[in-house]
C-alpha cells in the first residue's frame, strides 16, 4: 500500500523510446459498465517504404493490435497481431481500427508492407481491410 504523502507507481514507467508512434483507440463494444477492454492499433511514421521490408520497432506495442484491460482491477495488455503498415500510402494505409460491438473482432486497415500490389493510381501501394479475432 502506498503512503498518501509518498505516492509511487504500481508498475514502473517504460523507458522512453526513439521517436514516436501513433495510436488509434476503439472502444465501440456494447457494455454499459465499460468493463470491456479498449483496443488500439499503432504504427510508426518512419516505417520503411520498400516492399517486404519489416516495419521499424524500437519499443513495446509499436505496429501492433493490442487491447488494454479496463475493469479497474488490473492493467493487463493483450497483444493480438502486427499491423504490417508502412503508413506511407495515404490515410487508409495507417492501421485505423475498430472493435466490433460484441468485442470479439478488430477490423483495421494496412498496406501490409507494400505487399498488396500497386494502387490504381500507380503511384502508391494498395491498402486493404484485415480482421483479427480477439481471443
Amino acid at each position: 500500500m502506498n503512503k498518501v504523502n509518498a505516492i509511487s507507481n504500481a508498475v514502473p514507467d517504460l523507458e522512453p523510446t526513439q521517436g514516436w508512434y501513433d495510436k488509434h483507440f476503439s472502444w465501440n463494444n456494447v457494455d454499459p459498465q465499460d468493463t470491456k477492454p479498449v483496443c488500439f492499433s499503432s504504427y510508426r511514421p518512419d516505417n520503411p517504404d520498400t516492399p517486404g521490408t519489416p516495419p521499424k520497432v524500437v519499443g513495446p506495442w509499436e505496429n501492433e493490435i493490442d487491447c488494454l484491460e479496463m475493469d479497474g482491477k488490473g492493467s493487463r495488455i493483450w497483444r493480438f497481431a502486427h499491423t504490417y503498415s508502412t503508413a506511407k500510402n495515404g490515410f487508409w494505409s495507417t492501421p485505423r481500427g475498430n472493435v466490433s460491438q460484441d468485442g470479439r473482432f478488430f477490423l483495421f486497415t494496412s498496406d501490409w508492407e507494400d505487399q498488396l500490389g500497386k494502387a490504381p493510381n500507380g503511384r502508391q501501394y494498395r491498402h486493404d481491410v484485415f480482421l483479427v479475432e480477439l481471443r
